[in-house]
């Protein structure tokens, strides 16, 4: 409640979609030590928050500057300076060409250390079609060095790092994730083999990344200057036999 105090206190608000998350909008300075950006667009300012660790992405240096005067009065603030890695996200930048990546292949890297699966053979989709299939048979000495009763409890702890990593740098496997989230409270080994065939599919696409700032002229022609942003998705619902 402190923080959150302190930021609305300090012209911010709260993001109604992620709490984690607030933002300030100023169209004239909250300071007079902070000028107005040249091009006459407001001053910005978000801070993402997780427990004690934050971020500060702004279009004014004296703004954070500000922002990180005015925290220091109430709490002890550490700035550690352009940030490179954040929750286990790596963040890579081309300031020049005004180009961002975010890229989670440290945080796979570790997953497939955790499961013994460094020298697992990749695949090419996230989700294996049988997977969908509840006649699908276990193959024999599937899962040998799991117990069934720390099936349910390993289950649950790898699916849940999967849909960390598909809310924040893979939606690539938002669909897998979210599958396999609906047997977290009784999963049986085939659905722990679908959970492992993800970490194939993220061994052999660790190091894919998002990227913001493309061009615009890579948008379909069809959108091209009606969308700031785009996705492109591809859903399959006929080969879906459970439901």
């Amino acid at each position: 409640m402190l923080f959150f105090s302190l930021l609305i206190g300090l012209g911010m608000s709260r993001c109604e979609c992620d709490h984690g998350v607030f933002f300030g909008e100023w169209s004239t300075p909250p300071n007079p030590s902070i000028a107005m950006p040249p091009n006459s667009s407001p001053l910005i300012l978000f801070v993402p928050l997780h427990v004690d660790d934050g971020l500060g992405i702004t279009n004014s240096e004296p703004l954070y500057l500000w922002f990180l005067k005015s925290l220091s009065v109430r709490l002890h603030v550490v700035d550690l300076g352009p940030c490179s890695k954040f929750l286990n996200i790596l963040i890579v930048h081309h300031r020049v060409h005004h180009r961002l990546w975010l890229s989670s292949h440290l945080y796979v890297s570790e997953l497939l250390t955790d499961w013994n699966m460094t020298n697992c053979r990749p695949t090419s989709t996230p989700l294996a079609p049988p997977a969908s299939s509840a006649a699908t048979p276990v193959p024999p000495n599937a899962l040998s060095d799991v117990s069934d009763d720390d099936l349910k409890p390993k289950y649950q702890r790898l699916v849940g790092c999967l849909l960390y990593l598909a809310v924040t740098t893979r939606p690539d496997i938002a669909f897998a994730s979210m599958w396999l989230g609906q047997f977290s409270s009784t999963p049986n080994h085939l659905h722990f083999l679908a959970a492992k065939h993800v970490l194939c599919y993220l061994a052999g696409t660790r190091i894919l990344a998002l990227e913001y700032g493309g061009e615009a002229s890579l948008a379909p022609d069809t959108i091209r200057g009606y969308m700031h942003n785009m996705g492109c998705s591809h859903a399959d619902w006929a080969s879906n036999s459970l439901d």
